[in-house]
């Protein structure tokens, strides 16, 4: 029987989960896991599909890859010294930690239109 596709699990594999992007133009991904990391993801357990090693990565692993995704757009602030068409914007990543990142208006406007047509974001914060 295949193994768990969690990254050193090595446990048999009771289940195929089955992940769809929300982009039409790309396939869904298909992964096995045990009994265990199945209830664990489906109880909403962060997870990400890494496919350069065709891994499933939880909990810390997660970090140490770098696989956190931004999902919120919290708004921008005005920092001194910036030129005015630069400014600091803030996001939240699907772990609940807040990031920011010094972005130019026209770019930050682009990623709030983009996140906004997939629902993720809040375009009615300061700035948008």
């Amino acid at each position: 029987m295949a193994t768990c596709m969690v990254l050193r699990c090595g446990n048999e594999s009771a289940a195929t989960r089955v992940v769809h992007s929300g982009d039409p133009d790309r396939l869904p991904i298909e992964f096995r896991v045990c009994r265990e990391h199945d209830s664990l993801i489906a109880a909403g357990l962060p997870f990400r599909y890494n496919d350069e090693d065709h891994a499933v990565y939880v909990g810390r692993d997660i970090d140490a890859a770098g696989l956190r995704m931004l999902v919120d757009y919290l708004g921008w602030q005005d920092d001194a010294g910036m030129p005015s068409d630069m400014h600091r914007h803030v996001f939240r990543d699907d772990a609940g930690d807040e990031f920011s990142f010094i972005l130019p208006d026209w770019l930050a406007g682009t990623l709030r239109r983009r996140w906004a047509e997939q629902g993720i974001g809040d375009d009615d914060v300061q700035g948008a």
